[in-house]
């Protein structure tokens, strides 16, 4: 946590804009020809490279944690870089990502070669894919995700990254804390597109708690008829979740139909 906490001193601040914004992501690629990956926020795009070359335009509300990638068994390892307003320059190699090279801003507003905020990003992220992966209770990955998680959003209330982070991490916040979080936050940074994406998935979010009612929903069934949950008032029901390519879950259904 101390290494957290030193790192997140190296984020400089800025002020979010609620302005749709233009971008364009131009690049050249050596030694390949085909698609090319863009994941930016909630969005992705996909062009064909012509002569090793390729340009992504879009729109973002404000600087957006952004990657490129190609088809392949293993990503193609880049600098995950930032989108804002403007337009950012990569050569990239698939031969050694060692060799890339960025021209640009990074969300600091300093050249993206100074990485200070990615290498920020990457060591929070890896701590937290650590716990992830841990064959723990999940109500530990929750305490230990939180614990950074809600650091970074107490030292940096005001800051991108910290709606960055919780909006990456929302399975281990209830509806209730989000809803908090989103009403603290400043009115600039309201609008931009991770504290957007937190409040439009929030809003959908709901937390089954013992005792309280059941939150009503439809749901077809084999039939292709609309079922509702309120139809079933005032008696039991069992609502057992499967997967479809679950060959086991499928033998053992018609018991559960008997039942």
């Amino acid at each position: 946590m101390k290494k957290i906490i030193a790192l997140i001193h190296l984020i400089i601040w800025f002020n979010v804009s609620n302005a749709q914004k233009t971008f364009v992501v131009e690049g050249k690629i050596n030694n390949y020809k085909g698609k090319v990956y863009l994941y930016y926020g909630d969005e992705s795009d996909s062009v064909i490279t012509t002569n090793g070359k390729f340009l992504f335009k879009g729109k973002v509300i404000s600087p957006v944690y952004s990657s490129i990638s190609i088809p392949s068994k293993v990503m193609l390892g880049i600098t995950p870089f930032w989108i804002d307003e403007g337009r950012t320059l990569l050569e990239l190699d698939t031969a050694s990502f060692k060799n890339n090279r960025f021209s640009g801003l990074d969300v600091t507003g300093k050249v993206i070669e100074s990485g200070k905020t990615n290498k920020f990003i990457d060591s929070v992220n890896l701590e937290i894919g650590k716990i992830k992966s841990q064959s723990i209770p999940d109500s530990d990955k929750t305490v230990q995700v939180r614990a950074i998680t809600d650091k970074i959003l107490k030292h940096y209330p005001d800051h991108l990254l910290s709606t960055y982070f919780v909006s990456t991490n929302l399975s281990y916040y209830n509806k209730k804390e989000l809803d908090a979080i989103y009403g603290s936050l400043n009115s600039e940074l309201k609008t931009s597109s991770y504290a957007l994406s937190m409040k439009n998935r929030y809003l959908k979010k709901v937390d089954v708690v013992i005792g309280e009612r059941m939150p009503e929903f439809s749901q077809q069934d084999q039939f292709g008829k609309s079922v509702s949950i309120a139809e079933f008032k005032g008696k039991y029901v069992l609502i057992d979740f499967w997967a479809s390519w679950c060959i086991p879950c499928r033998k053992e259904n018609p018991n559960v139909v008997s039942a």
